[in-house]
């Protein structure tokens, strides 16, 4: 059997979870979670399952931010969020993460239970 990998995240062939760690950090990316049509309400369930994806992937989130989307929004008007996130640079960004992924995937066994 091998390694699942997804993004950062791997998973052994036991079952136990580890992630990848770079001292620099390196690749960063950034990625945009457009709600043009909604209002912070409606746009906060999207923005936290985007933050989940990016946990899920092993990634460590820096940052996240309202920003000016010329396609959807009028002027002065920002409707979309801004995701910055990297690989972990220490053990206890790795740590953070598989907390957050264990978090989620239980939150997630609770949901299909009921």
């Amino acid at each position: 059997m091998s390694n699942y990998e997804n993004g950062a995240l791997i998973i052994e062939p036991t079952g136990e979870a580890s992630v990848r760690i770079s001292p620099d950090g390196l690749p960063a990316f950034k990625a945009l979670v457009p709600c043009p049509w909604s209002t912070p309400l409606i746009r906060e369930p999207e923005v936290t399952k985007a933050v989940e994806s990016v946990y899920m992937q092993g990634y460590y989130v820096t940052g996240q931010k309202l920003i000016h989307n010329e396609a959807f929004d009028k002027c002065s008007e920002k409707t979309t969020t801004q995701l910055s996130f990297r690989v972990c640079k220490t053990k206890d960004e790795a740590e953070f993460v598989l907390g957050k992924v264990k978090a989620i995937v239980e939150a997630s066994m609770e949901t299909k239970s009921e």
